[in-house]
Parts: structure tokens; sequence; C-alpha cells
């Protein structure tokens, strides 16, 4: 396995973006949550919080596609989400945010699909 990277200019260089299949969903509970093909869990004081694989039920205006930016981020990088945020910012795209140890990964609404993808690929072409 490659070493984290920190720098800011090398992270962008080395950006690339891998879009995970399906539609996802942000869904809350009192209980704890079942996994049931859920990525991500964590309690709020108001409850479970949880991202899972949308269904026919769901609302349309709520389904969000996960793209990982795959490129092995140090946790102590300073910048690296800020400036995809700005970007992101910038084209007016709602963006939600995990931190994972080896990658971060970014929720967008499905309508954004498109748009986020060009906005984070011009990101690793900017010199």
């Amino acid at each position: 396995m490659t070493t984290p990277e920190r720098d800011l200019t090398e992270l962008l260089r080395t950006l690339r973006v891998y879009e995970h299949a399906g539609l996802w969903v942000y869904d809350t509970t009192d209980e704890a949550p079942q996994l049931q093909g859920s990525i991500f869990w964590f309690r709020e004081r108001e409850g479970w919080s949880q991202i899972r694989p949308a269904t026919s039920r769901d609302d349309a205006t709520q389904l969000w596609v996960w793209l990982e930016l795959a490129v092995y981020s140090d946790l102590h990088a300073i910048g690296f989400l800020a400036h995809v945020s700005a970007a992101l910012t910038a084209a007016q795209i709602p963006c939600n945010v995990i931190a994972a140890y080896h990658h971060d990964h970014l929720f967008v609404p499905a309508s954004d699909r498109e748009r986020a993808l060009d906005v984070l690929r011009a990101l690793s072409a900017t010199p």
C-alpha cells in the first residue's frame, strides 16, 4: 500500500473520481439501524443517521450519488476538502462529505451527477 499524501498540489494532480453504483438516501432513526445495505451510520444527539440504498419508495428529489475521491489522502492533509468543496460551491452543487481512513467520499444530488463529475475532473487537470 502506498503512503498517504498530504501535499495539496499532489493530491489534486493525482485525483481520480470513482463513482459507486446505485442511488443513495440519507435517513434517520431513533433506533440503531440494521445493516441491510447501509454504508454509513453515525450516532447524533437526535438519533441515528444513516446512508442506505435508495428504494422505489424514496422521494426522487432526495437521491444522492456516491463519488469516491480515489486518492489516498492523509487524515492530516490541509485544504484538500476545502478546495474540492469550493469548486463544487462555485458550481452551485450541494455536497455531503464523509472522510474515511483511505479516501474521502462525496454525496451529491443525483440530478447534479454529471456537473459534479465535470467539476471534480477539472480539479485534477488544473496546474
